[in-house]
């Protein structure tokens, strides 16, 4: 699956990073906004590979200093994989997020790097009633940032036991 999107927006708020500490929100007046995504999926017996792809250029289109430079915390690439193998009742799988490096300022002097988040996890349904899984995120301990820069946490283990009734 494949979607092209495109928009011309008028005052586009955005919250712009003003120290190492604080953002604001910006307004540009204009921003040409246009992407591209990508789904694919592959089964081959109990192996179930996804791949999701997005590319987005999104640009200051307000006439100044700034016309043509990327908007802040957009960045142009992302991409989601998961390998997950199943039997019977158990789902193994490995879940890779790529997001590429992005400015953090309306001139783009300050760029996030690229960042890489590995993550695996196992989930056990018993009768599509009660499911349990276990997920480790952030595998590597990567010293990773959100689109803002502001530092997210590092080797994460979550568990979760659902019921229906």
């Amino acid at each position: 699956m494949a979607a092209y999107f495109r928009g011309v927006t008028e005052n586009l708020i955005q919250f712009v990073q003003t120290s190492s500490a604080t953002a604001k929100p910006f307004n540009f007046g204009q921003a040409d906004l246009r992407g591209l995504e990508v789904e694919a999926s592959g089964r081959a017996g109990p192996l179930l590979v996804t791949a999701a792809y997005t590319w987005t250029r999104a640009v200051n289109a307000t006439p100044g200093a700034t016309y043509g430079l990327l908007i802040p915390s957009r960045p142009v690439h992302a991409l989601r994989t998961r390998a997950t193998l199943s039997r019977g009742p158990l789902h193994v799988y490995h879940e890779l997020l790529h997001i590429s490096g992005n400015p953090i300022d309306t001139l783009n002097q300050f760029k996030l790097g690229a960042r890489n988040i590995h993550a695996i996890g196992a989930i056990v349904d018993q009768k599509d009633r009660v499911r349990f899984s276990i997920e480790i995120k952030n595998l590597s301990n990567n010293q990773v940032a959100d689109l803002y820069g502001v530092p997210l946490p590092g080797l994460t283990l979550a568990m979760r036991l659902s019921a229906l009734f």
